[in-house]
């Protein structure tokens, strides 16, 4: 078997999917407290960013680590809907067809697909099924009596957290750490090149300015740039 992963929003879609969460929330007036609040408290990471005061990575870290406030009290069957609309209606119109080709060719080639991502369970578990993955792995979200309690469960998959969810995922289906070798895997951010050094064939796709040169310099593959 062939292991082979691609990282999800910037990777297999073009922008950001909490921008696509907050577009929801707005529109169906559903958390628009916890929303506002997390919005107001994380902005001004962005502008440090945009300001060259503090590197991309710190700042997605920042924003991906506390999006889980915008789920607060949520009902499960309220984050399926939004998961439904996410896929349907903001996602898959931002689809790479370039990545997407890539990951025909390795469903048809018989490979095992993995989508690994950052985004909520339900999100990458609709995008799974929309685009035939062979599994998925994402970040869980803490849910308390059929609610969701605004914090996600560690680790976050972002960062040097990917690969350790990677390596969780391995774990709970028997298989061994070699497989890697001949793994290939997709992504865009800096922030993934702890995943993209796991394996024996990093692709980065349409990389941020960091990536690029690690990747020219690593001599990886690259695509979308």
């Amino acid at each position: 078997m062939r292991l082979v992963i691609f990282d999800f929003g910037g990777t297999l879609t073009r922008g950001e999917t909490w921008r696509g969460i907050m577009q929801y929330e707005k529109q169906t007036k559903t958390n628009i407290l916890p929303l506002y609040l997390y919005f107001s408290l994380h902005l001004p990471y962005y502008f440090l960013y945009k300001a060259g005061v503090l590197s991309k990575e710190r700042a997605e870290m920042s924003w991906g680590r506390d999006l889980a406030w915008t789920l607060w009290r949520l009902p499960e069957a309220e984050v399926a809907r939004m998961a439904d609309w996410l896929a349907e209606t903001y996602l898959r119109p931002r689809l790479r067809p370039e990545v997407v080709a890539r990951l025909r060719e390795h469903q048809a080639a018989g490979d095992y697909t993995l989508l690994l991502s950052g985004v909520v369970k339900p999100v990458a578990a609709r995008m799974a099924a929309m685009l035939d993955f062979s599994g998925y792995a994402a970040t869980e979200v803490v849910v308390r009596n059929g609610r969701y309690a605004g914090r996600y469960r560690p680790p976050l998959v972002m960062g040097r957290g990917k690969p350790t969810r990677l390596h969780g995922y391995m774990a709970e289906h028997g298989w061994p750490e070699s497989l890697l070798a001949n793994a290939t895997a997709y992504a865009d951010s800096y922030s993934d090149r702890y995943l993209l050094a796991e394996v024996g064939h990093p692709v980065a796709v349409a990389p941020d300015d960091a990536l690029l040169a690690l990747a020219r310099q690593k001599g990886w593959e690259i695509i979308g740039r």
